[in-house]
């Protein structure tokens, strides 16, 4: 069995080629280290920001993205997979969850994140790291009638191919998670009305 190279972690594995003898050329990461220097300065920093009204109270949306991240594919159709990794501590602050994500153009993504500041049930912060490496801060905002879930996500993307095709398919990368968000905010809205009827 081919063992696992040193430094892959499970669900970001390196990329595995086989040569024309059967041989395996050295492994290389899924990012692209060797990008020239005009195309690695035209790789941008997407910046996503999207803004959800749910019913309920601000807790019980902070328990929901926080809490309970092994919830999120109940709820959330673009996120297939979840793993808490650190549970972190009573705050959160320290906790580590694995995310397996489809995006609705239809390719794979695979991220960690560690939340870096918490103030429940109003802002939590995460570092994000793996195919897609930045930061993503969650505000929640109570609101007549219900709550108002703020998300801003600063990250650039490690996939080789993300990174080469991004001067031309950054808008399409910006519909993909625009929709993936809004279709995110509908499901947390219905997982949470359905919750408060129980």
């Amino acid at each position: 069995m081919y063992a696992r190279p040193e430094g892959a972690v499970k669900g970001f594995p390196a990329v595995r080629r086989r040569c024309c003898n059967g041989a395996r050329p050295a492994l290389r990461a899924t990012h692209l280290d060797h990008l020239p220097d005009r195309l690695e300065r035209a790789v941008p920093t997407y910046r996503f920001l999207s803004s959800w009204h749910v019913p309920g109270t601000a807790q019980a949306a902070w328990d929901a993205v926080v809490h309970r991240p092994q919830e999120w594919p109940s709820w959330w159709p673009a996120v297939t997979r979840t793993e808490i990794t650190e549970p972190g501590g009573r705050d959160g602050v320290g906790q580590r969850v694995s995310y397996w994500l489809r995006a609705p153009l239809g390719y794979r993504l695979a991220v960690r994140t560690r939340i870096t500041e918490a103030v429940a049930p109003r802002v939590v912060v995460v570092e994000v790291i793996g195919q897609l490496a930045g930061s993503g801060r969650w505000e929640f905002v109570p609101e007549p009638g219900g709550v108002r879930v703020d998300q801003l996500w600063e990250v650039t993307a490690t996939r080789w191919w993300m990174r080469l095709l991004a001067p031309v398919a950054a808008p399409a990368f910006r519909w993909s998670h625009d929709r993936a968000a809004r279709r995110g905010g509908q499901g947390l809205a219905a997982w949470l009305a359905r919750g408060s009827a129980r």
